[in-house]
């Protein structure tokens, strides 16, 4: 019969000694457990708990990571209309066709949903919203 090898640690206080990581032990499920009644959804409770504001809004109250908004302009334009619907006034990178980085020629947020970035010629690519 073969012998198994263990992978030695040499951060352990005794070097050389085997580390063998203790698994987790499964919890078993409950007899008879059935699933609830359909409740709110956790912006619903949010909600009734007296905040206000929309889902995104919700969601980045939550921290982690922000959510994204990619935003499309296939047709040439010095003006793009950005309808993110974040809730928030977002960081934007913005791209050209060939995925090239550009630098903003001005952007201003009409309100916590929607950005306007305008450029000096007409311009096609995409935006990052976040």
């Amino acid at each position: 019969m073969p012998t198994l090898l263990r992978p030695f640690r040499t951060d352990t206080a005794i070097a050389g000694q085997p580390f063998v990581p203790a698994l987790p032990t499964p919890t078993p499920p409950v007899s008879g457990a059935q699933p609830g009644p359909p409740g709110l959804s956790a912006y619903q409770l949010w909600l009734v708990a007296g905040n206000t504001g929309t889902e995104a809004q919700f969601l980045a109250s939550l921290g982690g990571t922000p959510p994204k908004y990619r935003h499309d302009q296939t047709v040439a334009a010095t003006t793009w209309t950005v309808n993110h619907a974040l809730g928030f006034i977002p960081q934007i990178e913005v791209y050209n066709a060939g995925s090239q980085r550009l630098p903003l020629a001005a952007v201003s947020n009409p309100n916590v949903n929607q950005s306007i970035i305008t450029f000096n010629a007409a311009t096609s690519g995409f935006a990052l919203c976040q």
